[in-house]
């Protein structure tokens, strides 16, 4: 007996998922950025430039933090293999 003669309900609410998620990304990823940008006072090429000044920050950061660790736990430099 088929899915849809049994679980009637069930069917119905997979058809609907399906077609909600099928208009959720069916959208143009490029032209929701340009509006979602531009909803914000900032070009497309400046909120790229800021988005990777800030994650030029983070990894300033994560490198400064990994250097903190080395000191700490290892390994020294004689310990290092060529």
């Amino acid at each position: 007996m088929a899915l849809y003669a049994r679980h009637p309900r069930f069917t119905v609410a997979l058809l609907i998922l399906i077609f909600i998620s099928l208009v959720m990304f069916a959208g143009d990823s490029a032209s929701l950025g340009s509006v979602r940008s531009a909803a914000f006072g900032k070009s497309r090429d400046a909120a790229l430039a800021e988005a990777l000044a800030s994650q030029e920050m983070y990894y300033e950061e994560m490198l400064q933090r990994r250097q903190q660790l080395i000191k700490k736990w290892g390994p020294t430099p004689d310990q290092v293999d060529p």
